[in-house]
């Protein structure tokens, strides 16, 4: 029994490291090509073993935006990196989607990140707008589709409806403004 449980800690001791290494690698080598951030994270994320993970806790942890990446992550950049952020598919895991996003948002280093960028609503809305302009809606493919999808239930949430409210204050100041000065 507890030569059972020193070798689960062991080998949970080994994966971390293996995990930390490779992180540490692959960041070292990102930082020296040519990728946007979010090219870099895409490629981060293609370069792990999936199969390899045992639980949805390890695979939260792998998927995280390795810090030297993410330092250098515009409000572009974090939306992309969540369009390719494996678990997005959780925020539809709860009962409601801001329960989903809420579970995310804390798990997920980009969406935490995205979701204080106070130009992270503009942001979400270009990047819709150049999904649904790259094709004609009968060329919609479903990735296109599940994009748009999440990216919607992220617009919804409190923290980005407040910068939409915001904006939309600010447009009808100027608009205000505008035809007073007329």
């Amino acid at each position: 029994m507890k030569k059972l449980r020193i070798h689960k800690r062991l080998t949970a001791l080994t994966a971390s490291l293996v995990l930390l290494f490779s992180c540490v690698g692959f960041s070292a080598s990102a930082e020296q090509s040519n990728l946007t951030p979010a090219e870099q994270y895409a490629a981060y994320i293609d370069s792990l073993d999936w199969p390899s993970y045992n639980s949805h806790v390890g695979m939260v942890e792998a998927a995280q935006i390795p810090e030297s990446i993410l330092n250098q992550m515009s409000t572009e950049d974090l939306v992309d990196a969540f369009l390719v952020y494996p678990l997005r598919v959780d925020l539809i895991a709860w009962d409601t989607y801001e329960l989903g996003f809420q579970m995310v948002r804390r798990q997920f280093n980009g969406l935490d990140t995205l979701s204080n960028c106070p130009d992270g609503t503009i942001k979400i809305l270009k990047k819709m707008q150049s999904i649904s302009s790259a094709t004609s809606v009968n060329d919609v493919n479903s990735d296109q589709s599940m994009d748009l999808f999440f990216l919607e239930i992220l617009l919804v949430q409190p923290e980005f409806m407040s910068q939409f409210s915001k904006l939309l204050n600010s447009v009808i100041q100027q608009s205000s403004a505008a035809l007073k000065s007329k």
